[in-house]
């Protein structure tokens, strides 16, 4: 069955998990976070919106969003494209 559509606006709040292909490590070191953390900053300037929580964990994230103008699945996505980590 399939995820119902997202209701998205200005100003939502949204707990998003992120996870490695078959919940493979994504994460080999703490290097490995800050270079995470440092392009989540990147994007929350360039994107504008708002990070209130972070959890790192091997091999998922959780992150507590709150979007401005910018579509949820846009931010989500120039965050993870962009992110590459050789396990």
């Amino acid at each position: 069955m399939a995820r119902k559509p997202r209701v998205e606006f200005e100003g939502a709040f949204y707990h998003v998990i992120v996870r490695g292909n078959q919940r493979q490590r994504i994460f080999r070191d703490d290097e490995d976070r800050s270079a995470y953390l440092g392009r989540l900053e990147h994007y929350r300037r360039r994107c504008g919106f708002t990070v209130y929580a972070y959890v790192l964990m091997s091999n998922h994230v959780h992150l507590l969003l709150e979007t401005k103008n910018v579509q949820l699945s846009r931010v989500m996505q120039v965050i993870q494209f962009t992110y590459y980590a050789e396990i």
